[in-house]
């Protein structure tokens, strides 16, 4: 899946997106991993992963359909979101999702 973050000012007219992503993540429970300031993991119930990638779009994955729609529900409440569907090109990568596998080209 992929996302599109539309910028937002604070009360100061000041753009800090990276900052308030962030701390929006940490409070839903979300780990940041300091090898990688982009990655962000939520572990759920009985080994559920979510993991979320921060670029320029948030790009996720998890082994749980539930916390997905969780995960897209509550970030169009607290951000300005659009749903892009499923990845297909990723860094100029083609990207194929089928329900079982998952192909790059």
């Amino acid at each position: 899946m992929k996302w599109v973050y539309k910028t937002k000012f604070n009360e100061h007219g000041e753009v800090d997106k990276y900052s308030r992503i962030k701390a929006y993540f940490m409070k839903e429970g979300c780990e940041k991993y300091d090898y990688e300031h982009t990655l962000f993991i939520k572990t759920g119930k009985e080994g559920k992963v979510l993991i979320i990638s921060l670029y320029i779009d948030f790009i996720y994955t998890s082994n749980d359909e539930l916390m997905v729609l969780e995960f897209k529900d509550s970030t169009k409440r607290e951000f300005d979101m659009t749903d892009l569907g499923k990845m297909r090109y990723f860094l100029g990568l083609e990207v194929l999702q089928k329900s079982t596998d998952v192909f790059i080209n």
